[in-house]
């Protein structure tokens, strides 16, 4: 084997890096040969990102191929003697020409791309950009696909993904997208707008959540009543809420009660009955006014006051008009007057005199 004579062995040892290995000492004298006899430097010819000039022999060692070492600064596609990309301080793995043209990624180009399988379509022949971030997807990730080429990520679903009104892409088809706003999650189909997160408990109703935050139930489902979000148990109330009545679907009147303003019960000790509306007795054991016009007095079991009820035994008749103390079948007939019959009727029976009328007058007008 021949060895390099004393002139250029001198020579090499003068080259800066480490110490050559005879073999690269042949490559640099033939690379010396080939540039008309000038040594060529073995040593990386890039600084390093803090400044200093990198000492690192050339990659494989051949400086007629490269000017770079392979550890820092050449470019890591095969064949390719260019110096890496310094971003931000930090060299990348590739050059200009090959690494991906994102902004932020450091992989590098596929060709005919100028991008890397993860920032271009992963649909055959197709080379158009997709902005997936830095994370790498599975191939068969629906987001790996450009607007074009996405199809629906439910199974054996073939439909094209839905673009969204602010132009976003979904990872599903109008179909199966969930219509809550920014849900990504898949809906079941078949008519079924939301998803699990997104639809009301009930499981025969399919309308969205009434509070999408921290509602179960839709509106026609959840309790009307203030910050409620039980389940309706009757009308339009939760079994807190509802008047516990059978049929009755009014709120509850009172907190901690549990029936309406209509069906609370009459406060008489012993008594079932519920009480009025505008009071606290029953019709039973509540005081009622009188019947006649407008009067407010009291009244008797009639319905009527003393004032208006016919003052004839046994008879519970309005008194006509003013004045007059009893009604139209006790009064006498003559015009204007207010007297009482004579004759009521005869003494063994106690029907009215418009069956017997024995003295249809009173004793002024006989």
């Amino acid at each position: 084997m021949q060895r390099p004579c004393r002139r250029h062995t001198a020579r090499l040892s003068l080259l800066p890096g480490p110490p050559m290995h005879a073999s690269d000492q042949r490559r640099a004298m033939r690379a010396a040969k080939a540039n008309n006899g000038s040594i060529l430097p073995s040593a990386c010819q890039a600084n390093n990102v803090d400044g200093s000039k990198c000492t690192n022999p050339v990659r494989q060692n051949d400086p007629i191929a490269f000017k770079f070492c392979s550890d820092r600064h050449n470019c890591l596609s095969d064949g390719c003697a260019a110096q890496r990309v310094v971003r931000n301080s930090n060299t990348l793995g590739y050059c200009p020409e090959h690494l991906c043209s994102h902004p932020t990624c450091s992989g590098v180009r596929k060709p005919p791309s100028t991008f890397c399988l993860n920032h271009h379509c992963a649909a055959v022949t197709c080379i158009a950009f997709i902005d997936v971030g830095d994370t790498p997807l599975s191939p068969a990730d629906p987001l790996r696909f450009c607007e074009r080429h996405r199809v629906c990520s439910v199974a054996a679903c073939t439909r094209f993904c839905d673009i969204r009104d602010g132009g976003g892409i979904s990872r599903f088809c109008r179909e199966h997208s969930c219509h809550t706003a920014d849900c990504d999650l898949a809906a079941p189909g078949g008519g079924e707008k939301y998803c699990e997160q997104h639809v009301c408990m009930d499981v025969r109703c399919g309308l969205p959540r009434a509070n999408m935050a921290s509602g179960q139930l839709c509106k026609a489902h959840e309790c009307q009543h203030d910050g409620c979000q039980q389940y309706r148990h009757t009308g339009n109330f939760c079994a807190k809420h509802g008047c516990r009545i059978l049929g009755c679907e009014e709120p509850v009147a009172d907190v901690g009660g549990d029936v309406c303003k209509k069906h609370i019960k009459c406060t008489v000790v012993g008594c079932d009955r519920f009480h009025k509306a505008n009071g606290t007795l029953c019709e039973t054991h509540e005081p009622q006014t009188c019947g006649f016009n407008r009067c407010t007095q009291q009244a008797t079991n009639s319905g009527l006051c003393l004032n208006h009820k016919c003052s004839h035994f046994g008879c519970n008749q309005e008194v006509p008009i003013d004045q007059a103390s009893v009604c139209i079948a006790h009064k006498c007939l003559v015009a204007l007057c207010i007297g009482t019959r004579k004759t009521m009727q005869p003494p063994q029976s106690m029907q009215c005199a418009n069956q017997y009328p024995y003295d249809l007058i009173c004793p002024a007008g006989g």
